[in-house]
């Protein structure tokens, strides 16, 4: 008994209560089984009205066997033959349980078919009290492991739907536009590869001729020197769209150079969500199965 049970007066007249009720459902299972050990059961407020349900339904039965023995007893002379013998094997039963049938009140008519139906729902062997109990708890436990699992298998599949939508997202991000590497782009690197090795040939060049001209004429070392301001102006240039180039393509970092392989690579991760969504396909179906 909790704090909140101890100052609440419904909550703790509500745990009296259910105390009650527990020990009247083990004195009668102890009287059932008889010296026997109960079997374990889980006990929570469902296994308590299903037992007090089956208590119920044990006593009527009882009043209603007594009914039955005492109409039966008075039945029996009734059915004797005028020569005081008894009735024939195939009359004796039929006359028998036409009387019990009208002997029996609505109420215990009502009380034998909610047993019959109580034992088929239950799947139980036959209607008596040890095989309805045990069914109870056997039903009982297996609701619980079956919630149990379905509890678990929710959880994964919601977690799988979660991964199966952030590879859907992360496909669609590498099929945008701005990631798709340019039709010319092949063409243009090969192009500044040419313009790049050029450019290292002629400042070959110009430092040989920066050479002679610290040993030549001052005229002509001017002019020669003009030339070479301009060639390093127009260097300063190409290495800049260099610079420029290489930055771009910096951006494809994440992809396969080659463009076959970038497709590939698409393509693994369309593999990796169709292998998820057959997973979660499978998940469901035994989720279904087992349900």
């Amino acid at each position: 008994m909790d704090a909140t049970t101890i100052f609440s007066p419904s909550k703790a007249a509500a745990a009296r209560a259910a105390a009650a009720d527990w020990h009247h459902i083990d004195t009668w299972l102890s009287r059932i089984y008889r010296g026997r050990s109960v079997p374990v059961f889980e006990r929570n407020p469902e296994t308590l009205s299903a037992l007090l349900a089956l208590l119920a339904a044990n006593e009527r039965a009882d009043e209603e066997r007594d009914l039955l023995w005492q109409v039966e007893k008075e039945a029996l002379p009734a059915l004797q033959d005028d020569d005081g013998l008894p009735p024939s094997s195939h009359t004796a039963p039929e006359a028998l349980a036409s009387l019990l049938a009208d002997a029996l009140p609505p109420a215990g008519r009502d009380a034998l078919s909610a047993l019959a139906s109580t034992t088929a729902i239950l799947n139980a062997p036959s209607a008596s009290l040890p095989d309805l109990a045990a069914a109870v708890i056997t039903q009982s436990s297996l609701s619980h492991s079956t919630s149990q699992h379905l509890t678990h298998l929710t959880t994964l599949q919601h977690q799988l739907e979660r991964d199966l939508a952030a590879l859907r997202q992360r496909l669609t991000d590498l099929r945008a536009p701005a990631l798709q590497a340019p039709l010319a782009l092949p063409r243009q690197t090969l192009e500044w590869g040419r313009n790049t090795k050029q450019l290292r040939t002629k400042l070959g060049e110009y430092a040989e001729r920066l050479g002679r001209m610290e040993g030549g004429d001052l005229e002509g070392g001017v002019s020669e020197v003009v030339a070479v301001v301009k060639a390093e102006g127009r260097v300063g240039e190409l290495l800049a769209r260099v610079k420029g180039v290489e930055e771009r393509v910096r951006c494809w970092e994440g992809l396969p150079s080659d463009r076959e392989e970038a497709r590939g690579e698409v393509r693994r991760v369309e593999r990796e969500v169709d292998g998820l969504k057959r997973r979660r396909d499978e998940l469901f179906e035994k989720l279904v199965e087992k349900g």
